[in-house]
C-alpha cells in the first residue's frame, strides 16, 4: 500500500533556533529581597519563543528542599506568594523544537 503526502508550502513552519539566545532576568534580581510574600517574577522575551519554563527552588536547585513552582509561562510575567526565606529561580525559552539554557537569580522573601 502506498501513501502519497501533498503538502503546500503554506503548510511548512519553520521554528526559530532559539537555543544559542539568553533569557535577560528583571527581577526578581540576584540577590534581591523581596519584602512580604508577593514576587513579580519578571524578564524580557526573546523572538520564536512560544514560551517559557519558570521554575523556583527553595533555598536553591543544587541543595532543593523542593521546588515550589514548575509552570510554562506564555507572558514574560508571572505572580507568586512565597513564604519568608531563601529562593533562586530560573527561566529558559521554548518553542516546540528547540529551548535556551536557564538563566538562574537567586533571592530572599522578608517580612516588613
Amino acid at each position: 500500500m502506498s501513501v502519497l503526502l501533498i503538502m503546500s508550502c503554506e503548510d511548512v513552519v519553520f521554528l526559530e533556533d532559539i537555543s544559542e539566545d539568553t533569557i535577560t532576568v528583571l527581577a526578581p534580581a540576584d540577590g534581591a529581597q523581596v519584602i512580604n510574600s508577593n514576587v513579580n517574577f519578571n524578564w524580557e522575551g526573546i523572538e520564536g519563543a512560544s514560551g517559557y519554563k519558570l521554575q523556583v527552588a527553595e533555598p536553591n536547585f543544587e541543595q532543593a528542599n523542593q521546588i515550589v513552582v514548575d509552570t510554562i509561562a506564555s507572558t514574560i510575567s508571572f505572580f507568586s506568594i512565597l513564604p519568608s526565606g531563601d529562593y533562586e529561580w530560573r527561566i529558559k525559552g521554548i518553542n516546540d523544537s528547540y529551548q535556551t539554557e536557564y538563566s538562574i537569580q537567586s533571592f530572599k522573601v522578608i517580612e516588613d
